[in-house]
């Protein structure tokens, strides 16, 4: 009881000294760090799997960070479509976001992965042997699923 009404007063004491906006960065920070962690994972079970054989597959449970996004897009097609599935409709790339991942002179070449943490936010990753069927956005807790496809390895949401 004494411990807990200690860090109540530290953290209250924390708030009183240094404002809310230094604190918020600091939960922020372990958004992106869950972010991070969750694009490694990805790319060792799809590391793994590339290497098993044909038709290998392996649920994978996600979670995302409320106000993130975490997108996997086709490097041979990144444009969005308003013909194609409702999961189309989840990925909005900025223009400079197509140019970016088509340019060979960018460092975000190719990628297939992106992190969306607000307005104008994007980071890209690639992760080698890894693309998706159809370009989509996971928000929130969801199962994909990966596929050994032979030449890569398809990553889809269920």
């Amino acid at each position: 009881m004494v411990f807990a009404f200690l860090i109540a007063i530290i953290l209250i004491g924390s708030i009183l000294a240094f404002g809310l906006g230094p604190l918020s960065n600091l939960f922020q920070f372990g958004s992106q760090a869950q972010l991070y962690n969750e694009v490694k994972k990805i790319e060792q079970k799809a590391e793994w799997l590339f290497d098993q054989s044909w038709g290998s597959q392996q649920e994978y449970q996600i979670a995302v960070p409320s106000g993130s996004k975490l997108c996997f897009v086709n490097p041979d097609f990144p444009d969005a479509h308003s013909w194609g599935a409702a999961s189309w409709k989840n990925w909005p790339p900025e223009d400079i976001m197509i140019n970016l991942t088509k340019d060979p002179y960018s460092e975000y070449y190719r990628s297939n992965v992106w992190i969306w943490r607000g307005e104008g936010k994007w980071e890209g990753y690639k992760i080698p042997n890894l693309k998706p069927d159809q370009n989509f956005c996971v928000e929130g807790s969801r199962t994909l699923w990966l596929i050994n496809k032979g030449e890569y390895v398809e990553i889809s949401a269920e």
